[in-house]
């Protein structure tokens, strides 16, 4: 009887370890573009304060295959003096490659248009932060681009 009671007892503790290493090897919850756009904007030195671009003017910039199949896609920019930039894009059904082109253009563009202009703004533009992954997509163009490759994980 008293064996029986403790290979029961043992069972359900092997049970309950089961189920509490489960739950702590769960996939933490995708964070949304907004959540992202704050963890960054609060954590990350930019030179100048960031301020929001109207969603009509994101294509024009970024690319017009910026909005296929994106369901949301949010931009903040400093003036156009400053290269300081941070993109936030939730990819839906989006090719991911596709946007990360667009990324990839995007600072491409803003090297051509700094080099010339503001060559300070070179190291800044050289070690843009872009990542990737299968639900989201993030550019941050900073001088602080340890903090912010930290803050968009």
């Amino acid at each position: 009887m008293k064996k029986s009671a403790f290979l029961f007892f043992l069972f359900l503790m092997i049970i309950c370890l089961l189920f509490a290493s489960c739950a702590q090897n769960e996939a933490p919850t995708s964070r949304s573009a907004e959540e992202i756009c704050e963890s960054v904007l609060e954590k990350v030195k930019f030179y100048e304060t960031l301020e929001p671009i109207d969603s009509s003017m994101i294509p024009l910039l970024v690319g017009e295959k910026v909005n296929e199949g994106t369901a949301k896609v949010l931009m903040y920019s400093g003036s156009r003096a400053c290269a300081d930039t941070l993109i936030v894009i939730e990819l839906g059904s989006a090719d991911s490659e596709v946007i990360r082109g667009l990324l990839e253009s995007y600072v491409k563009k803003q090297r051509v248009n700094f080099e010339d202009y503001k060559p300070d703004e070179m190291n800044k533009i050289e070690n843009a932060v872009i990542s990737v992954t299968n639900d989201r997509a993030v550019l941050v163009i900073t001088d602080d681009f340890q903090t912010a490759a930290e803050a968009i994980k």
